[in-house]
């Protein structure tokens, strides 16, 4: 509470003081003023030097208001050393802005003292008086577009209830309030909405003293959404039902519907609005839509209130009610059929009206359309019919087909009666199928490799297209091979030794046709060849690895190997060296590269006359420390050497082309499937161990597709490009590009 204090000193001698004391000992803020209380203090040097001086007379002004005391000193006498008169209590009224600077005034006048007048005055600023802001009325909202809106409002603001800023709040369709933002003083604002939307907005007056309540403003819509799925659908009644999907952000709309007649391509709209559908009603039934017209909807959302905005208008498709349906559609059928299987006929059923097939009729010529044999209708919704078997007798005979269909309609059409007309006409002759024989294999097989020999017969002069011919052990299948080569098809299954397969033969003729099937089972009975003796050495000059082979003669229980086929696995990755070589006793056979800082997995396979395979490995481990190694040429025998300060570094990339666009500022980047990798190594050349400067400038030059090793264990297949620097006459670093390329 503010306290304020004048002090007046009259008398020459014996003087006394004075004191007017003001303080604010309430506030009442709503009515904009404060109880001020006064006090008088008098105050004197010594209790005997007043005695008789009681005619002073002393008068105040707090706030405007008056009042005054006559000079007392019964207290003086008794030894006080002065006295307090008061208090006295004024409702002082502030400022309109809740202000006030307060006028004190106080006079003394002691007649009997010398110097016995004085006066003096003064000001105190009282506490501000501040309420909250009152709340702001009229609040109003006006949709300005689809993308903005203003709120107005009255404001409420006592004068000491200023607002200092407006908490403004918006609700989209009629969800919860969201801020739009806090906005110095004002009675308008604009903000951003969208489309679809239902906005209410809310604003608040504020102030240090607090909030005022909230003023809600009416609501306002935005351009509603269009429907969606609009659809237009026949019923059993001869009516239509249009069905839609709403999609409109909030209650206040309703759809309305248009009906329309197609003639050809040309749409007639009737103008004029057929039904009017609340919110959340998603269908209307078109009770008698004129059976004779093609018909079509469009539909469209409208805002219910006073501004009724309108969305995009969507169509349905449009609708037959009854008419005989349009001509079905015959699937082609083969050129040769076999009469001993009953030929399947197919259609479509092709409705004007959209209703379901109800029944067909086939009909078939044997002199080429001349006449026709109209069959018994198929009253059911099947779009197929089988014919036959026609039997033996319509061998080497032409037959054509066609069928109409009938929908819903009773009336017109082809028959009077509601078909279709007759469909294109489709034809097939009639031949008897091949028949397929196994010439070979027959009872046991002597050998691995299974050949297989198929006979060809047919009646009426077709040729051989096709065999196929299945191996199977027991039920499982091994292999299919379709084959043109019908004395002598090679399969790819090994056959085991013991085991019971069965190959099974089908033959297809010029004519389509294809034949029964027909089996031969059989048994294995063969002898494994000899295995063959496997040695490699790793050459680390060369980077190289020799293999030796020996071929022992054939013991008992064994047969004779006559070929030889050598692979070697790196990381599980074969590659063949030798494929079906010659048996020999003793061969040799050199792998140009070899990983030579890894394992390299040697198989060698021997073959027998008979096709029976026994394969063997052997492992050989390399650990080169030093040596890099390129290699190019015939079987990679064009070889170089370096050493020494080895530094590897990789590149992989993914290709990529850049094309412009028109309209685009940057080129678009297209991407493809094949990953380049592009190896950088630095070494040494020195020709007192390896490769001479002239050796390498040389390989380079003439290199085309390369090997690189190193011993890192890489292994790289490609191109190469080098840089040469001498150190001196003899010795040289290498620089090294590897371009990883089939």
């Amino acid at each position: 509470m503010a306290t304020t204090r004048l002090t007046v000193v009259v008398g020459s001698a014996p003087r006394i003081t004075l004191l007017l004391q003001a303080d604010v000992i309430q506030s009442d803020a709503p009515n904009n003023r404060s109880l001020v209380r006064a006090y008088l203090v008098a105050q004197v040097p010594s209790a005997g030097s007043w005695y008789g001086y009681h005619d002073g007379v002393v008068t105040g002004n707090v706030g405007g208001n008056s009042f005054s005391v006559t000079g007392y000193d019964a207290d003086v006498a008794q030894g006080s050393y002065g006295w307090t008169r008061g208090p006295w209590d004024f409702w002082i009224q502030h400022n309109a802005d809740g202000t006030l600077n307060m006028y004190l005034g106080l006079s003394v006048n002691y007649p009997h003292l010398t110097g016995g007048t004085g006066s003096t005055s003064g000001s105190m600023w009282l506490p501000t008086l501040t309420v909250p802001p009152g709340t702001p009325w009229g609040a109003t909202l006006v949709r300005n577009s689809d993308s903005q809106a203003t709120a107005s409002w009255n404001r409420n603001e006592p004068g000491n209830g200023q607002a200092t800023s407006f908490d403004a709040y918006r609700s989209t369709n009629s969800g919860a309030w969201s801020a739009i933002g806090n906005i110095p003083p004002t009675s308008q604002l604009t903000f951003a909405v969208g489309t679809n939307q239902k906005i209410e907005a809310q604003v608040r007056a504020i102030n240090a003293a607090g909030s005022s309540g909230w003023a809600q403003t009416n609501p306002v819509w935005t351009t509603p959404a269009a429907p969606s799925n609009v659809a237009a659908q026949k019923q059993p009644d001869n009516s239509i039902v249009v069905s839609l999907a709403s999609n409109v952000g909030y209650s206040e709309h309703e759809h309305l519907i248009e009906h329309g007649v197609m003639t050809g391509s040309t749409k007639t709209w009737d103008g004029t609005v057929l039904a009017t559908l609340p919110a959340g009603t998603t269908s209307y039934k078109h009770a008698s839509p004129p059976p004779q017209s093609i018909h079509i909807y469009r539909v469209w959302a409208r805002t219910t209130d006073v501004s009724h905005l309108e969305s995009a208008k969507v169509e349905s498709g449009s609708v037959q009610l009854i008419a005989p349906p349009n001509t079905p559609t015959i699937a082609t059928l083969p050129q040769w059929s076999d009469p001993s299987i009953a030929l399947r006929i197919d259609w479509t059923h092709n409705p004007v009206d959209t209703t379901a097939q109800t029944k067909a009729q086939l009909s078939y010529s044997a002199n080429n359309g001349a006449t026709w044999n109209d069959q018994s209708p198929l009253v059911n919704a099947y779009q197929y019919a089988l014919v036959g078997p026609l039997g033996s007798s319509y061998l080497g005979q032409t037959l054509l087909f066609r069928v109409r269909t009938w929908g819903a309609a009773t009336t017109g059409g082809g028959d009077g009666a509601g078909s279709s007309p007759w469909s294109a006409t489709v034809k097939t002759s009639f031949a008897s199928p091949p028949v397929g024989t196994i010439l070979s294999p027959i009872g046991t097989v002597t050998q691995a490799t299974l050949v297989v020999a198929v006979g060809f017969a047919q009646a009426q002069g077709a040729t051989a297209v096709r065999a196929r011919i299945e191996l199977r052990s027991g039920a499982q299948l091994l292999e299919t091979r379709d084959t043109t080569t019908l004395p002598a098809t090679t399969m790819a299954t090994k056959l085991l030794d013991g085991h019971t397969y069965t190959v099974t033969v089908t033959v297809t003729d010029s004519h389509g046709l294809t034949s029964t099937p027909v089996t031969s089972t059989i048994t294995v009975d063969y002898t494994d060849p000899v295995p063959a003796g496997v040695k490699a050495v790793y050459l680390p000059e060369q980077g190289t690895a020799m293999l030796t082979l020996t071929i022992p003669p054939a013991g008992p229980a064994q047969a004779a190997a006559v070929a030889v086929t050598v692979t070697r696995s790196i990381n599980g990755v074969a590659e063949q060296l030798g494929e079906k070589l010659p048996a020999a006793s003793s061969m040799s056979l050199l792998d140009a590269t070899p990983t030579i800082n890894g394992t390299n997995l040697y198989t060698v396979t021997t073959w027998s006359i008979d096709g029976a395979a026994t394969s063997v490995t052997y492992q050989l481990d390399t650990r080169e420390k030093r040596w890099v190694f390129l290699a190019s040429g015939d079987d990679y025998t064009d070889m170089i050497r370096v050493y020494g300060n080895l530094s590897l570094g990789a590149s992989p990339s993914l290709d990529q082309a850049l094309f412009r666009a028109e309209g685009r500022p940057r080129p678009i980047a297209l991407w493809g499937t094949t990953v380049t990798d592009e190896t950088t190594v630095t070494a040494t050349i020195d020709p007192t161990e390896g490769s001479t400067v002239d050796q390498v400038r040389q390989f380079l030059r003439t290199a085309h597709r390369v090997c690189y090793r190193d011993p890192t264990g890489a292994r790289i297949f490609g191109q190469v490009k080098g840089q040469i620097q001498n150190r001196t006459a003899a010795k040289a670093d290498l620089s090294l590009t590897i371009t990883e390329a089939d």
